[in-house]
């Protein structure tokens, strides 16, 4: 029994069609699909989705949740996320015993991709001293649920301190923890910190991820810019 023989002729052009808008509809399907292929979208029938930007923390709105944090463990909690870039899991699990002050370095035990070691910006140094007077063990953010023992707090509890941190602050977009590490990153970069060492601080595995962290700032882009201007002629 022969094979049916595949009929490879492209189908007659409807009645009242123009011929070129068939033979486009025809061609066109074959002559774009490597194209769409090329540019990252396997599957031309399924849209490519909108990568989301999470939005960083300016200058103004980081002096205002600070101005906003009423108590020293709040600015405590804001400081390790923007001067540490820690998760929020991170910062309700760190322990003293994991904190060196003498080296000005802190320790991120069983972090989401493993252990690593952050060093301890200035004035984050000095509110980890006052706030641990002399506590070498437990937890470093409390909770002050006295009868649970010391524990530290959860994640959902540091959520919602620092999304009441930024409404006191006044803003009126939506805050979430995890834009404190993008300012973090973005922070550094702006600061001419390569991306691999920002890397290795987020606890990154792959430099991709950490690449996805970094907005460049409009200021920097600008010095950038001014730095490609040529001589003016004699």
């Amino acid at each position: 029994m022969s094979a049916p023989s595949m009929n490879t002729t492209p189908a007659l052009p409807q009645a009242g069609a123009p011929v070129h808008t068939d033979r486009r509809a025809a061609i066109c399907p074959q002559s774009e699909f490597p194209l769409l292929v090329k540019s990252g979208n396997s599957n031309p029938a399924k849209p490519r989705k909108k990568t989301h930007v999470t939005p960083v923390f300016t200058a103004e709105e980081k002096a205002w949740m600070f101005a906003e944090a009423e108590t020293s463990r709040d600015r405590l909690i804001l400081l390790l996320l923007l001067r540490a870039g820690l998760r929020i899991g991170e910062v309700g699990h760190l322990q003293a015993q994991q904190i060196d002050l003498a080296a000005r370095r802190l320790m991120v035990v069983d972090g989401k991709t493993g252990d690593r070691v952050v060093p301890l910006a200035a004035d984050l140094a000095v509110a980890l001293e006052k706030w641990l007077a002399g506590r070498s063990i437990g937890p470093v953010i409390l909770s002050r649920n006295r009868r649970a023992g010391p524990r530290g707090l959860t994640a959902r509890m540091l959520r919602l301190i620092v999304k009441e941190i930024a409404r006191r602050a006044g803003l009126e977009r939506r805050v979430h923890p995890h834009q404190f590490r993008h300012t973090f990153a973005t922070d550094l970069s702006d600061r001419g910190v390569p991306v691999r060492d920002i890397m290795e601080l987020l606890g990154h595995r792959k430099i991709a991820t950490t690449q996805i962290y970094l907005h460049c700032s409009v200021g920097r882009l600008q010095a950038a810019m001014d730095s490609l201007m040529l001589p003016a002629p004699l």
